[in-house]
């Protein structure tokens, strides 16, 4: 029995660990290359550009371990299948309980690690990368400007300069181009000279050109000798605000506390501090379908076994994601709608898991 139960576990966790390192690697690369030019933006050393690939690869860790969990368990089942292994283990009198005792565990140590990934490291890959982005501009501001480059103030501000010397704390530029994206309206100014003095927040522009569009892309257009303005640099403050995605679960917690009750910004909180307890769980049931699906999917090729477990795994949790959002609106109360979301995958998994025992699993070998 230890080394039927030893077998099984080696195959889920050989198959799981391959579709993790492959997926986890393919999609930090894709999305860490789409997201590095603005990164560069802030004139990062190569120890901060690898730091903010490997807090990426920590974020996606939540998702990409339950899809490779789940596409582990449908490959291991399929090859059991395929190459009659499946019958052979019912031909030495195991039974299909004996059969499920692996996964079970192989599950259970899938959702531990979910668990912490979800918990613990998820909301402090993501603050810690705020966190990097926020030093670099705070950085950037005590040393002279990058020239003849895009260089981001904050969220709306854009500044390009030919020329760029630091005084005294004070920024003094030459050939200025300046963007300030506003809500109603998007300024520009070019200017022969400029500078910047970041304790007061305060630009002022010499001798150029300013251009406005609205909404209606009706332009305006200025001509100034000197013009002042202040800089909102929320991205500077001594205690940058955080998404509730950031939040840590006593952070969560407390902010519960402060927010009033009954308002879309409560039901959000509340929302996801539930889902960092209950998101794991769905790790059970997830494991439990691909079990199923292994077994009924009669196919020798890979594609298409590889294609119907991620339509599985994404109706799954496009079914998930559903119901939680109907406790962020405040539709249900959000502890309510997970319960209801695993209610209802219970029932199903159910009836699926009365139809294989009435087989007996034969038809499926």
């Amino acid at each position: 029995m230890k080394t039927f139960l030893k077998y099984q576990l080696r195959e889920y966790f050989f198959y799981s660990s391959s579709f993790f390192i492959i997926f986890n690697s393919i999609i930090t690369l894709i999305v860490g290359i789409l997201n590095l030019q603005k990164f560069i933006e802030l004139n990062p050393s190569l120890y901060h550009i690898f730091c903010n690939f490997g807090l990426l690869f920590v974020e996606l860790t939540t998702f990409t371990l339950p899809l490779s969990t789940f596409m582990g368990v449908l490959f291991a089942l399929h090859r059991f299948k395929d190459e009659k292994e499946l019958l052979a283990f019912y031909s030495l009198g195991f039974s299909s309980k004996e059969l499920l005792k692996p996964l079970y565990l192989f599950i259970f140590f899938s959702f531990v690690i979910t668990f912490v990934s979800h918990f613990y490291f998820l909301p402090r890959a993501k603050k810690k990368q705020k966190i990097i982005k926020i030093e670099l501009i705070k950085k950037q501001l005590t040393h002279p400007f990058p020239v003849k480059k895009p260089i981001p103030l904050g969220k709306n501000y854009i500044l390009y300069v030919s020329s760029s010397k630091k005084k005294k704390e004070v920024h003094r530029f030459k050939k200025v181009f300046f963007l300030e994206k506003g809500k109603e309206k998007s300024y520009v100014f070019i200017t022969k000279e400029g500078k910047f003095l970041p304790k007061e927040k305060i630009f002022e522009l010499v001798e150029g050109w300013g251009f406005s569009l609205d909404k209606k892309k009706n332009i305006e257009v200025l001509k100034f000798k000197n013009y002042k303005f202040i800089v909102n640099l929320k991205n500077l403050t001594e205690t940058p605000s955080f998404s509730r995605e950031e939040h840590t679960f006593l952070e969560l917690k407390s902010a519960l506390n402060r927010i009033k009750k009954g308002t879309t910004k409560y039901y959000k909180y509340l929302t996801e501090y539930y889902g960092r307890i209950f998101y794991p769980f769905s790790i059970f049931f997830l494991l439990l379908q691909a079990f199923l699906l292994g077994l009924w999917i009669k196919t020798s090729h890979k594609f298409f076994l590889f294609f119907a477990g991620v339509f599985v795994y994404l109706l799954f949790y496009v079914c998930y994601d559903f119901w939680v959002s109907l406790g962020e609106n405040g539709r249900i109360y959000p502890l309510y709608s997970f319960f209801l979301f695993y209610f209802l995958i219970s029932i199903i998994l159910l009836l699926e898991f009365l139809i294989f025992k009435k087989q007996k699993g034969v038809l499926y070998l």
